[in-house]
């Protein structure tokens, strides 16, 4: 009786840690990223302050500075950028593009069965606040979180 108890323990242990390990952000589809790219073009404003992490191949911390549409400041892992090098990779623009990008490689034939694409967008202004995309085969899982955005909206 007691080995059924330890036995009974330890499997409701696992299903616990199973259910709380279980990643709870909505599937991202065609028409969720496009809802949120609009309310992004509608609300969204031109000069932000955004700070996220990524997770996966690679693990960084990034800061960008936005005015006006444009990058004015960038720093990856506390590197600032010089102005020459700055990207628009991280800004939300940036960010939607990557997703579209992902979402074409998740219905190519290569990708259908083995990416998984999920993101939660903000209410307000429609930017990703999570991305991820848990892939296989040769494409390496990326996920980020933005931690703080600050609208310098007048």
């Amino acid at each position: 009786m007691r080995l059924f108890a330890v036995a009974a323990g330890v499997t409701l242990g696992l299903v616990i840690i199973v259910l709380l390990s279980r990643d709870s952000t909505p599937t991202l589809t065609r028409a969720k990223l496009d809802e949120a790219y609009q309310r992004w073009r509608d609300h969204g404003p031109t000069s932000y302050n955004m700070e996220l992490a990524t997770t996966g191949s690679r693990k960084d911390k990034i800061r960008v500075k936005v005015r006006d549409g444009e990058v004015t400041a960038m720093s990856i892992n506390d590197y600032d950028f010089p102005a020459d090098r700055l990207k628009d990779t991280w800004t939300v623009p940036g960010q939607f593009e990557y997703m579209r990008s992902d979402l074409k490689a998740a219905a190519s034939p290569e990708y259908s069965a083995v990416m998984r694409l999920s993101a939660e967008f903000d209410e307000e202004f429609g930017f990703p606040r999570i991305y991820r995309c848990t892939a296989g085969g040769k494409r390496a899982p990326v996920s980020w979180k933005v931690h703080r955005f600050e609208s310098l909206a007048p």
